[in-house]
């Protein structure tokens, strides 16, 4: 993550005190110039042509100070960095315990794979492991991010609207919040979203109209309506809903990417997935995941957040806790996603260290036993051996 995001907000606020005493410092200033400027035309010091074109000068270059103060911190902007673990061999993403990233990326390629073929065709044709390609004959290697990259960008933006969804929920699930001021956008709601997106448009789409899941299947429910259902073969259903302040719009952007706009901030999530590796400690894909490393190739995948304040929400002082959840879920999203957050909660090092023990022991014990076997060969040899004459 390039930056914190812990009182995002706060320093938002903290700008309109910045804003007052620019505002004082402008009204001094154009009173000083203006004196300065009286006194030189008395003097007779330059042309009254010199002094406005001088006095100009000075006014944009203070104008530009104040404007860039302001604007400043208006604008964040979030990476975090997860990883993909891809086996070659079984043609699939690695299931990561966890790793929650990892293990719900895993789960929704068999769900889809199990309920369309035609996401499972397009993932046995183009694999992410065949984003490169080397030309034998020329030496060059080209590069492409094929659909099966585009199926893991889907997945993964799916993944965070998963977790947003439940964020919000949770944070506007609290009695000093007034449902008159907050809307829930249902499916229907987000119409070029949902046809971006072929993971939110299945696992989403209503279970009677859909032949894996029978009457009988059901989850924990909220209201009388299922909220979570696994169908038969491993199909997915889960009930798409997102409760932001009155006001909020979503939609994709040309680049494809979600915006979610509200009256204080526009949110632009992005994915950035290209079948670039990364370096997963070593040991960690034979000794947690139980793989063979390789048969496995280890992928960088990024999730970027943009968080544009407007200019007008710096005069607006009250009902500010209707979108302090920015904060809360950029902390949250990154305990799920973040690769060095993943190992520093396993406790990778001294995982690690406990690993190349016992290693180091069952070493020692192998040599232990193999080493009477030798000393029984060579009695062996010694007593077959006929007698020196």
């Amino acid at each position: 993550m390039k930056e914190g995001s812990s009182g995002m907000v706060t320093r938002l606020l903290d700008n309109r005190k910045l804003l007052l005493e620019l505002i004082i410092a402008a009204v001094l200033l154009s009173l000083s110039i203006n004196l300065i400027s009286s006194s030189i035309l008395d003097l007779k010091w330059i042309s009254p042509l010199c002094a406005f074109v001088l006095a100009l000068i000075l006014a944009v270059i203070c104008t530009t100070y104040f404007v860039a103060r302001l604007l400043w911190f208006r604008t964040h902007m979030y990476t975090f960095r997860g990883f993909i673990i891809f086996h070659s061999k079984k043609n699939e993403v690695a299931d990561i315990p966890r790793y929650d990233y990892g293990h719900d990326l895993h789960n929704y390629m068999q769900a889809a794979f199990a309920e369309n073929a035609a996401i499972k065709r397009i993932w046995d044709k183009e694999p992410v492991d065949k984003g490169f390609h080397h030309d034998k004959e020329t030496g060059k290697v080209s590069h492409r991010i094929g659909k099966g990259h585009q199926l893991v960008i889907e997945a993964t933006k799916y993944y965070v609207l998963e977790n947003l969804s439940t964020h919000l929920t949770d944070y506007f699930n609290r009695p000093d919040f007034d449902k008159k001021n907050l809307h829930t956008f249902a499916r229907n709601d987000i119409p070029d979203v949902l046809l971006s997106n072929r993971f939110l448009e299945l696992f989403s789409k209503p279970m009677e109209e859909r032949t894996l899941f029978s009457a009988e299947d059901g989850a924990p429910s909220y209201g009388g309506e299922v909220v979570m259902a696994m169908g038969n073969g491993g199909a997915f259903y889960s009930r798409f809903d997102l409760t932001l302040p009155k006001g909020a719009r979503i939609w994709r952007s040309k680049s494809n990417a979600i915006v979610i706009d509200t009256d204080r901030f526009a949110l632009t999530i992005d994915v950035d997935f290209g079948g670039f590796g990364t370096v997963i400690p070593y040991k960690y894909q034979r000794h947690i995941l139980g793989l063979d490393p390789h048969e496995c190739h280890d992928y960088q995948i990024s999730v970027r957040f943009t968080v544009a304040f407007k200019f007008a929400s710096l005069f607006l002082p009250r009902g500010w806790g209707y979108y302090r959840w920015i904060e809360s879920f950029m902390g949250s999203f990154e305990s799920v996603f973040s690769e060095d957050r993943h190992f520093m909660d396993i406790v990778w090092e001294s995982a690690r260290t406990l690993i190349e023990y016992h290693e180091k022991q069952k070493s020692l014990a192998d040599a232990k036993r193999s080493q009477p076997d030798a000393a029984l060969d060579g009695e062996s040899a010694a007593a077959s051996s006929p007698p020196v004459s």
